[in-house]
């Protein structure tokens, strides 16, 4: 193989049937500037590997988000030496086994 391969994934975790995946690859009908200020989290349901909808984690300055994790009612993520809560919403939590 001449090329190295795409990565189209980068960090992801699994919570009560919830796929959180941060995705590479920019979506078709995305904003690039909301792509270049943000990390993208697609989320999926474990079963039946459905697509649920993304989150965009917006940059802090010049630091990205490197890792999340998720519990019944948020999202923690780190960004640099900084660990930011995000609430999750009904939209969301509806969809938790």
């Amino acid at each position: 193989m001449k090329t190295p391969p795409l990565n189209v994934n980068g960090f992801s975790t699994v919570h009560r049937g919830l796929l959180f995946n941060q995705s590479y690859l920019k979506g078709k009908y995305e904003s690039s500037k909301r792509w270049k200020n943000s990390k993208v989290v697609d989320v999926y349901k474990t079963d039946s590997k459905l697509y649920i909808g993304s989150l965009y984690l917006e940059n802090r300055g010049d630091t990205a988000v490197s890792d999340i994790i998720v519990t019944d009612q948020f999202l923690y993520a780190i960004a640099g030496k900084k660990l930011i809560q995000y609430q999750l919403t009904e939209p969301l939590l509806k969809h938790l086994k």
